[in-house]
């Protein structure tokens, strides 16, 4: 048994709202909405960060969905940030470990389709057809990027 996660709208693409779904017994998704990217961006900009701004949000918001469904068996994530996956695979266990989860499931990367239930879930879920389970905002998200001494950001 495994759970397949996928991204609607690239985090770096704010001009749309990304959502991240995943299915298997259950269908659960998570929304960051355009202008909350917006306001995230800016804190990266600020930073001096700006080229850790979508691997570092997508980890998070996996992370805060994973958190969400608890799954009990292997996570598999679509391919969406090609030769930056060990290092996002680092960062949803960190932040998994923040939001203080016991039970951290396999995390892998492969392919999951167009055809797939997941994509077709939140391909649904941005075109406003079904409701996010959850609609995050940029304090949730900032504070599991930045407010923890645990979260080493990743090298450029």
């Amino acid at each position: 048994m495994k759970y397949q996660i996928d991204q609607s709208g690239k985090i770096e693409q704010t001009n749309i709202n990304t959502v991240i779904s995943c299915t298997n017994e259950k269908h659960a998704s998570i929304m960051l909405k355009k202008a909350v990217k917006r306001q995230i961006q800016k804190v990266f900009r600020a930073a001096h960060m700006e080229k850790l701004f979508p691997y570092l949000t997508f980890s998070a918001l996996i992370a805060m969905l994973i958190k969400h469904i608890s799954p009990r068996h292997k996570v598999i994530i679509d391919r969406e940030y090609t030769g930056h996956e060990e290092q996002i695979k680092e960062r949803i266990t960190a932040y998994c470990e923040l939001l203080s989860m016991n039970n951290i499931p396999p995390i892998e990367f492969g392919h999951v389709g167009k055809t797939s239930k997941t994509h077709q879930f939140g391909y649904k879920v941005a075109i406003g057809k079904e409701k996010p389970t959850i609609i995050t905002n940029a304090t949730e998200v900032l504070k599991l990027l930045f407010g923890a001494k645990k979260n080493r950001p990743l090298t450029a």
